[in-house]
């Protein structure tokens, strides 16, 4: 974690927060969790990456959602702009909202960790980046949505519900009770369930549950971020129409 900590101080000069969290924060979490699997993480170890992820988050809390303008080619050496001269262009930066749908006023996201490890930390980063885009986010602890505790759940203008997993595997079903406590406790609000760390192709698809009854799934922080951006947006997409498994991928 310390290496991935030191490449996204440098990768942070050329790619915004978002990208860099997807590129760098999230694979190395992922790999934490396949060693916490192994069974080469303890619960000392765990709780030290989450402080450092946590840690990293307020840190980067000022630091907005975009691309770093680029200085002048004169004023670069010449190893550096070769350097740039091979790297891929930087995805386009996603917008904030300024226009809000109606029904979305003073309505808020709700991001709500799995049972993993290292659940909490990405929907962490997902609600700060949805704050960064203008959306109003809060956290929530799986406990939360336990069947003893999800009639106290604070859902009072709650728009949308993201859900954090970096792992299904025998969380599956725990995904799909959860989903349908939170239809009849929160019923106004469209789901959203985040699969971390799985890349794009069609092996990633089959990580989506076709029971689990999300209305959306995103693959990437940015892919929910940009899906959250549409359904707050007026004129934007509406989440409940949107029913096949693997549509949260198209998402920029």
């Amino acid at each position: 974690m310390d290496e991935a900590i030191g490449q996204l101080e440098q990768f942070l000069r050329r790619r915004s927060l978002s990208v860099c969290y997807d590129e760098i924060v999230l694979p190395a979490l992922a790999l934490a969790q396949i060693d916490f699997r192994r069974g080469v993480l303890d619960a000392k170890h765990v709780e030290q990456i989450n402080d450092t992820v946590h840690g990293l988050i307020a840190d980067l809390s000022e630091h907005e959602d975009v691309t770093p303008s680029r200085p002048a080619r004169k004023e670069k050496g010449a190893a550096a702009r070769e350097d740039e001269d091979h790297e891929q262009p930087p995805p386009p930066d996603l917008p904030s909202v300024e226009d809000l749908r109606p029904d979305w006023a003073g309505g808020s996201i709700l991001c709500i960790a799995g049972r993993g490890p290292f659940d909490d930390a990405a929907a962490a980063m997902l609600a700060q980046l949805l704050e960064k885009h203008g959306l109003s986010a809060r956290l929530e602890p799986d406990i939360a949505v336990a069947s003893s505790n999800i009639v106290h759940l604070k859902s009072a203008g709650v728009k949308m519900i993201c859900l954090s997993y970096f792992e299904l595997g025998n969380s599956a079903a725990h995904l799909r009770y959860t989903i349908r406590r939170i239809r009849r406790q929160v019923s106004g609000a469209s789901i959203l369930a985040g699969l971390w760390g799985h890349e794009r192709s069609a092996r990633a698809d089959e990580q989506f549950p076709a029971n689990a009854g999300a209305d959306v799934y995103a693959l990437s922080l940015r892919q929910a971020l940009s899906l959250c951006i549409e359904a707050a947006s007026s004129g934007g997409v509406d989440l409940e129409r949107l029913a096949r498994p693997d549509a949260g991928t198209s998402a920029a």
